[in-house]
């Protein structure tokens, strides 16, 4: 596998063992049998972005942060005065 899916592989891993879930119980409670998700732990097959968004939720991140490994960030913003909005 490419070394993105391994990256985002390993941060999956990551944020399952900061939480202190077993691989039995994350993959019954994301819907998955547990060869299937050992398998996406381990980077050796792709990861569903169905399966990610639903981790995301799961472990409280953004999905950018399990697919980047960085927070998402706000770029642009618009200062808006009281009363001269739009």
């Amino acid at each position: 596998m490419s070394d993105q899916v391994k990256q985002i592989a390993a941060r999956l891993r990551d944020l399952r063992d900061i939480a202190g879930v077993s691989e039995e119980t994350l993959a019954a409670e994301l819907g998955v049998t547990v060869e299937t998700y050992m398998k996406y732990e381990s980077g050796s097959t792709d990861i569903p972005i169905g399966f990610l968004y639903e981790a995301a939720g799961r472990f409280g991140v953004e999905l950018t942060a399990i697919l980047t490994g960085e927070e998402p960030k706000l770029r642009t913003y618009c200062l808006v005065r009281n009363g001269r909005g739009v």
